[in-house]
């Protein structure tokens, strides 16, 4: 293993082993070829080279990106949200919303009944999209008016742009069923379409963005 957790991505040349030992050459850092007082035990490290990470632009903090990304923000443009591990089942690892207004920072804090917003962060007014067909993906505009705290959202470098929107049969005869993620009366049109290749594309982008 590597003596030293982030020199692996950081350093190029590193000595490792497989076991790490508790004689003073090794307690002290000192992991020179000869110094190990038990080589014959755990044998000697031998020298391993990992890519080097990428420099850091130090004027370009998360901070300063997320205050960029909180300028680009407009009403009327649909958004991603990374999804928790415990609620993926419901529609997979991404929600999407309709920004309501353009992004701001909070004067005061706003208390929800699962989180609370402090003020001086950055936020915006959107309501959510709830998946109602798994294929093709097709979505509906959820009623109720939220107040999000811009760092959850996926910073992709555009808007989410959906499908053209239609109607079918199939989905107009489940809308009215009661207790259906889609009841007519809690979700507004028009209906929005996805195709699975435009999800997965912004899916797998997820890691190199956030």
């Amino acid at each position: 293993r590597s003596v030293a957790t982030e020199a692996a991505t950081i350093h190029g040349p590193l000595n490792v082993r497989e076991m790490f030992c508790a004689c003073a050459a090794c307690e002290s850092r000192d992991f020179s070829l000869s110094a190990c007082g038990m080589r014959a035990e755990f044998g000697n490290y031998k020298i391993e080279y990992a890519k080097r990470a990428v420099p850091r632009d130090q004027h370009n903090t998360r901070m300063r990106s997320l205050d960029e990304f909180a300028h680009t923000l407009r009403a009327g443009q649909v958004q991603a949200i990374a999804v928790a591990p415990d609620q993926r089942h419901i529609e997979g690892n991404i929600w999407f919303v309709l920004l309501l207004s353009d992004a701001y920072v909070a004067s005061e804090d706003i208390l929800h009944s699962t989180y609370q917003i402090e003020a001086g962060w950055w936020v915006v007014k959107a309501k959510y999209y709830y998946r109602v067909q798994r294929s093709p993906r097709a979505y509906l505009l959820h009623a109720h008016e939220r107040v999000l705290v811009v760092n959850t959202l996926i910073r992709l470098p555009a808007p989410v742009e959906f499908d053209s929107p239609r109607q079918t049969p199939r989905l107009a005869a489940m809308l009215t069923e009661p207790g259906m993620p889609g009841h007519a009366t809690s979700v507004v049109g028009p209906l929005r379409l996805m195709s699975d290749k435009k999800y997965n594309a912004i899916e797998s982008s997820m890691q190199d963005v956030r």
